[in-house]
């Protein structure tokens, strides 16, 4: 079954209908305008300021903690912003220097700046609730066709598509970095994966390489034609399985550069270098059809979720091959399964 996103439920029936756009997820367009008017007020000078603090994780994990913080200052009339007095580790570069935290890399996350707000109230170091959806979001969610046992995952994109905006300079930073390194560059993909090895194995069995293979060998036999990929992984060795099976394929393109299976913790020092060729790899993603992927990823879900938002009318489905039974609400119940999306 054909669906707008695989968060929607079909069995869910309703009057209401997005009147922003047809191609985006349900009322994208409102709540990334509430969004946008609550980070820049009008006058920031009286506003209460909700400090983003520094997190010890992945940039991944990082973004995912920052939209939680984001809908808490959603939630109480409280502008989120990053502060000089807190070092951020993974934009922590001279490229940097006129920025202030993940500034550096997007768009702003708020006109309004601690200098700014003479008489704020500061709110530092909350600890965001797990699956915590501001109540504005709830109320639109209530005319959607979605199970309210999903909100928060689209509470997540949401939060996701505010945040990760490149800035202009980024832009520029990720195209040399793609005219440089990327083997085999394509307009389009017909599969990009991330295989996810590295430190992750202290949270989750990883997924052998070789079973990100299957479902592309599965929709070649469909489709009968060879299909173009785009690999993507810290692991080299990820990397080298499906350049030396490219016999196998229409085209394996990837960034080229130097990896060492190392996680966050061993990238201290480099990780300024490490999320701009991170972020060159998820913006080329969203040249692809199809995703494989696996949820236990903090990595994986946000290259999903911004799929989401840009290629939500693709016919093709994305390919769990780590820790979920099912992953729509058409398959979960005809496997009778539950659908659970929330992380």
């Amino acid at each position: 079954m054909k669906q707008r996103s695989i968060i929607m439920d079909p069995f869910i029936q309703t009057n209401e209908t997005d009147d922003f756009s047809s191609k985006s997820i349900f009322k994208t367009k409102e709540v990334q305008q509430m969004i946008y008017e609550n980070q820049n007020p009008i006058d920031c000078t009286n506003r209460h300021l909700l400090i983003i603090s520094e997190h010890d994780c992945g940039i991944g994990s990082q973004i995912h903690v920052h939209g939680l913080l984001l809908g808490y200052a959603l939630e109480y009339n409280w502008t989120a912003v990053w502060s000089k007095n807190v070092n951020y580790a993974w934009p922590n570069s001279v490229f940097c220097n006129d920025t202030v935290g993940f500034d550096c890399f997007f768009e702003r996350i708020s006109k309004c700046e601690e200098s700014d707000a003479k008489n704020a109230s500061y709110l530092h170091k909350i600890k965001p609730e797990r699956l915590f959806i501001p109540h504005q979001v709830k109320t639109v969610l209530n005319r959607s066709s979605l199970a309210p046992e999903n909100w928060f995952f689209y509470w997540r994109i949401m939060s996701t598509l505010y945040m990760v905006r490149f800035n202009n300079k980024t832009h520029e930073y990720m195209n040399n970095i793609r005219n440089q390194m990327l083997r085999n560059p394509r307009d389009e993909y017909d599969f990009f994966l991330h295989v996810r090895h590295g430190d992750k194995a202290v949270e989750m069995k990883l997924i052998d390489t070789k079973n990100y293979l299957k479902p592309i060998l599965m929709m070649q036999k469909l489709l009968q034609r060879n299909l173009s990929i785009l690999v993507s992984s810290e692991d080299p060795s990820a990397i080298n399985y499906f350049v030396e099976n490219e016999h196998l394929f229409e085209s394996v393109s990837y960034f080229d550069y130097p990896r060492s299976n190392e996680g966050y913790m061993q990238n201290r020092g480099k990780y300024f270098d490490v999320a701009m060729k991170s972020f060159a790899n998820i913006r080329e993603s969203q040249k692809a059809k199809m995703i494989i992927g696996t949820f236990g990823s903090n990595w994986n879900r946000l290259v999903f979720e911004l799929h989401q938002t840009h290629l939500i009318d693709t016919p093709y489905p994305y390919f769990e091959v780590g820790c979920q039974a099912c992953i729509t609400q058409y398959q979960c119940r005809k496997k009778n399964q539950t659908y659970d999306l929330d992380w």
